[in-house]
């Protein structure tokens, strides 16, 4: 299984609503290791778009949470729309330099390391969810 090749499936099953079809196709690309990009994630926002759809949002959430470091112009906008489409109050923040959320005032965590010690956590953190987190570990 590529994920060059589900995409286009994903995004078709998306675009016509079905949440059941949606969620096998994500089981499968779990089982194959292949993570979600930002183009499953657009789709995944089309399909909670559709009526009864909605409550596969969490999950779209949930996702980006573990997968993203950005969230990308044309991903942002998609947000935004569905989230006002559902008549939620936004508040879009930026992060100061000095690591302050211009929303909530709250301090972030700022880390600095050199690039190999990055990719060798990196590394560590792929290993760890590869094996651990999936429940079935194989370093036990």
């Amino acid at each position: 299984v590529k994920r060059r090749s589900v995409l286009p499936v994903l995004e078709g099953v998306c675009e016509m609503g079905d949440g059941k079809v949606v969620m096998q196709l994500l089981e499968m690309l779990k089982r194959n290791h292949i993570p979600l990009q930002e183009e499953e994630l657009m789709a995944l926002v089309a399909l909670c778009g559709h009526e009864g759809q909605e409550d596969y949002m969490g999950l779209v959430l949930s996702e980006m949470r573990q997968v993203l470091y950005r969230v990308g112009p044309e991903l942002s906008h998609s947000l935004k729309t569905w989230f006002a489409s559902q008549n939620w109050s936004l508040h879009p923040a930026q992060i100061s330099h000095a690591g302050v959320c211009s929303h909530c005032d709250s301090q972030l965590l700022s880390v600095h390391a050199a690039a190999s010690s990055v990719r060798r956590i990196k590394m560590m953190m792929e290993q760890l969810m590869l094996e651990d987190l999936d429940g079935k570990s194989r370093s036990h």
